[in-house]
């Protein structure tokens, strides 16, 4: 690529970063941004968490968390979350691959429970499961793992119920993320929402019954190219502002 091109892609770039509008925080409250460098650790983001296998420097994790902050941010503004869900998506994926993110739209499935009680956490491990390493498995296996033993007041798992969920409709991102030695970041993305008759706080962990809840999910491996993110990082982080600081949280893992 030539270099009028790059000049032009990341002119092309940054301006769809400045142009995107972006839901108002619903917390008053600053957290800091706590993140590990190189150990395996894990952050609520919003309505998502995001999990890192161990060897991640802190700009890449930063990077991770704040893109996938930023396309929820925007997909909040531009559709209903929870009423307009498969919109919501398409600009969630739009906002991801403008900022450097190698991924396809989600195609969404139902979820059909084989018992009559199920819990939402067991059904993210499996659809996980099923394209993760074992890394990625595991270390998303103790994120859900902390989240359920967290007190009622634990920052994390506030902001994944108060954003991740709203009466009773949901609509969730849970992802694991590893990195090579050249810095570049693979990433197993789940994607769920779900519409129910009733409410519950800690949505993830609830017994729910299966005649009660309709749960769809989307899952698919993503890659991060960090030469076009590099080009737009410092876009990202002024167009976040403190947004980064209300709703990003450190998860206490156990491993």
């Amino acid at each position: 690529m030539g270099n009028e091109s790059i000049v032009k892609l990341v002119k092309d770039r940054v301006s769809y970063i400045n142009s995107l509008q972006l839901a108002a925080p619903t917390e008053a409250d600053l957290r800091e941004v706590f993140v590990r460098a190189d150990e395996t650790s894990a952050n609520a983001v919003a309505g998502s968490t995001v999990s890192f296998v161990t060897g991640f420097p802190k700009l890449q994790k930063y990077d991770v968390l704040n893109s996938t902050l930023l396309a929820q941010l925007a997909a909040n503004f531009a559709f209903d979350r929870e009423s307009e869900t498969e919109d919501w998506y398409r600009k969630y994926t739009e906002v991801l691959e403008n900022l450097g993110w190698v991924l396809q739209g989600f195609s969404f499935a139902k979820y059909n429970s084989a018992s009559a009680n199920f819990t939402m956490d067991k059904v993210v491990l499996n659809v996980i499961a099923a394209i993760a390493t074992g890394g990625q498995l595991a270390v998303v296996s103790a994120t859900l793992k902390a989240l359920s033993e967290a007190a009622g007041d634990d920052k994390a798992l506030t902001l994944l119920d108060t954003n991740g969920s709203s009466g009773p409709a949901g609509n969730f991102q849970i992802s694991a993320a590893t990195i090579d030695n050249d810095l570049n970041v693979s990433m197993t993305l789940g994607a769920f929402y779900f519409k129910s008759t009733e409410h519950r706080t800690r949505f993830l962990f609830w017994s729910w019954s299966s005649t009660s809840v309709n749960m769809y999910y989307s899952a698919q491996a993503v890659t991060l190219n960090d030469q076009i993110y590099a080009m737009v990082r410092q876009a990202v982080i002024d167009k976040l502002g403190n947004n980064a600081q209300k709703y990003v949280a450190d998860i206490q893992i156990g491993i």
